[in-house]
């Protein structure tokens, strides 16, 4: 929770968090003092790091990667909310001192905290510069463009219509409808050219919301179901996905790679507790 002296600091320099918050978890997010995923990073890497060099930050990302050399990861392939983080890593690159291969998604309508007007002219402007390793750069290039929450894990996955529950089972279900920060960021990134990867969704309804956003987005762009494929575009964890029929249509259709996370298997047991052995269908 970022207290009054906090959330007064925090809006000096990021004067639409409040509204960014708001989209991202729920109406009054922001007034109430509530932090998440991107505010924590935020604090460190856009907020405490903004008036120190780009080359320390720099050499404290090198050092980390000196450690994962260690454990013998010579590639990484990961989201970056913070565009602080990227411009770093773009500073190893062209000293010739990247500590290993890297591949990011920009995710950066969360990590400075972009209202929707700032989120669709970012997408629209930048021109979609996302690459591979074969046309991008031997040690760092960018994958595309991500949004990493779409529904979520533990008590607010989204069964939606698809599974019953009392009310305030269903009251907490975070479910990305249009409107919302995960929904509007990665449709605007479609329909500009991106490509949208790890997009983190676990339940049958989130996936369905993310079909249809797919459907806004083609249409909208006046794209071929063939180039709408060929974007590779993909769902993590999945783990309470089902076997829903219109679901599964829509993921063929588009050509969806689903990631399935094992370790959250082990949340199933409490969401069954609330959802009833029908969740289980």
């Amino acid at each position: 929770m970022f207290n009054t002296a906090a959330v007064d600091a925090f809006t000096e320099l990021f004067p639409d968090w409040e509204h960014s918050t708001d989209l991202e978890n729920r109406l009054g997010a922001g007034r109430d003092g509530y932090v998440a995923v991107p505010e924590l990073g935020g604090m460190t890497f856009e907020f405490w790091w903004r008036d120190k060099p780009i080359e320390d930050l720099a050499e404290a990302l090198r050092l980390h990667g000196m450690e994962l050399q260690k454990l013998g990861i010579t590639t990484v392939s990961t989201r970056i909310l913070y565009p602080r983080v990227i411009a770093a890593y773009h500073h190893l690159n062209r000293e010739g001192v990247m500590p290993h291969r890297l591949s990011y998604y920009i995710e950066s309508q969360r990590g400075n905290f972009f209202d929707l007007t700032q989120t669709r002219e970012f997408y629209r402007a930048t021109g979609a510069p996302w690459t591979n390793h074969a046309n991008g750069g031997e040690m760092l290039w960018l994958g595309g463009m991500s949004n990493e929450i779409w529904d979520s894990i533990y008590n607010e996955i989204c069964p939606g219509p698809d599974v019953s529950a009392p009310p305030e089972i269903k009251a907490r279900e975070r479910c990305p409808g249009p409107g919302s920060k995960p929904y509007e960021s990665v449709k605007a990134g479609v329909i500009n050219g991106w490509r949208p990867v790890q997009v983190h969704s676990t339940s049958s309804h989130g996936a369905r919301l993310y079909i249809q956003m797919l459907e806004e987005a083609m249409k909208e762009a006046n794209y071929t179901l063939a180039y709408m494929r060929g974007l590779r575009t993909t769902l993590e964890h999945v783990h309470v996905l089902g076997n829903v029929p219109d679901v599964m249509a829509g993921i063929k259709k588009f050509g969806i790679n689903l990631n399935i996370t094992p370790n959250l298997l082990a949340t199933i047991p409490d969401n069954i507790k609330d959802y009833g052995e029908k969740l289980k269908v």
